[in-house]
This record gives C-alpha cells, sequence and structure tokens, in this order.
C-alpha cells in the first residue's frame, strides 16, 4: 500500500494516473498486482523480445515484473 501511495507523488494529474491505473489492471490478468512479460507481451500484442525489454527498462526491484508504482514510474521521471 505504501508503495503506490508513492506514486501519487510522481507528478501525474489525476486523470493521467486513473488511466494509467486502469491499463496497468487490464494488463495484470492474474490480478496479483504485477505484470509479467507474458502479460506485455499478450497485452500489447509484442514479440518476447520487446516485452523483455519493457520489463528490463521499468522494473526498479529487480524481480522481472512491474508493479503499479514502477508502471506509474515509467510514464513520468526516467
Amino acid at each position: 500500500m505504501e508503495k503506490c501511495q508513492s506514486a501519487q507523488g510522481t507528478g501525474l494529474k489525476k486523470s493521467s494516473k486513473e488511466t494509467l491505473t486502469a491499463t496497468f489492471k487490464d494488463l495484470d490478468k492474474n490480478k496479483d498486482g504485477k505484470v509479467s512479460v507474458d502479460e506485455i507481451k499478450k497485452g500489447l500484442k509484442v514479440e518476447d523480445e520487446v516485452a523483455a525489454s519493457i520489463i528490463h527498462a521499468w522494473d526498479e526491484d529487480g524481480d522481472k515484473l512491474i508493479s503499479l508504482d514502477e508502471f506509474l514510474n515509467a510514464f513520468t521521471h526516467k
């Protein structure tokens, strides 16, 4: 919960944050709060290499998954 709250301070407008959060939830098919390479591949209809590159670029904690906080951060200050 604390990690999600920290995303509020990223400078995203409320409507942008809501849109990105909805997109994240759509990608998170198994509803575990993380987006995997497979979920990105299927959700964005991209090749394995592209999905892996997205994970590599956005994964801040090295777990090879994207959390909501990491997803929001990818669209702000990088």
